[in-house]
């Protein structure tokens, strides 16, 4: 493989990455055991829960509610991702998770239909991965140019990635100059 095509393929790399650079998901992991009203496990049946995030308190106004079909394992057991289900009010990408305490209320039909019975509300608490959080900074100067990240290597190749409003990938070399950016 000539430099040339390294360069080529280290750049393709290089932007693949840039556009599949992670996000924060916008759901949540909720698992519950079902069981009838009797006590019994429902066990390897389609069931369907009703989710909402009520904002405030146990009884506050609700932020967002969906439902989410589902099937039980051997076990009785469900794993759910709230915010990914059948949208029924309201938008969890806009639910204003730092501006008060919410609240989740679970509710079930145990033949998957739409007759829920209440389970109960819990107040959503911080996880470890929302603990990151505190440690993020945000300089607040908005110079781009002291976000300016140079690499250099021989053969007058120079690579800069700008990280800021605006991610700006701009490689020279005496083969090859490419700038582009990603707003």
């Amino acid at each position: 493989m000539s430099f040339m095509h390294k360069i080529i393929f280290s750049i393709v790399l290089f932007m693949a990455g840039i556009v599949t650079f992670p996000q924060t998901p916008h759901a949540f992991k909720y698992q519950a055991a079902v069981r009838r009203i009797n006590g019994d496990m429902v066990v390897n049946q389609a069931v369907a829960f009703r989710i909402s995030i009520l904002s405030g308190s146990v009884s506050g106004p609700v932020s967002y509610s969906e439902r989410q079909p589902a099937t039980t394992n051997s076990f009785g057991l469900v794993t759910l991702e709230v915010g990914r289900g059948t949208v029924l009010s309201g938008s969890f990408i806009n639910i204003a998770w730092g501006s008060t305490n919410h609240f989740v209320k679970v509710e079930v039909d145990t033949t998957g239909g739409t007759n829920y019975l209440f389970m109960g509300t819990s107040e959503l608490l911080s996880v470890p991965y929302s603990f990151s959080a505190n440690t993020a900074s945000d300089d607040n100067d908005r110079d781009s140019a002291n976000e300016l990240q140079t690499l250099s290597k021989p053969n007058d190749t120079t690579i800069s990635l700008r990280v800021s409003l605006k991610t700006k990938l701009l490689i020279k070399s005496s083969y090859l100059t490419i700038d582009q950016i990603y707003t």
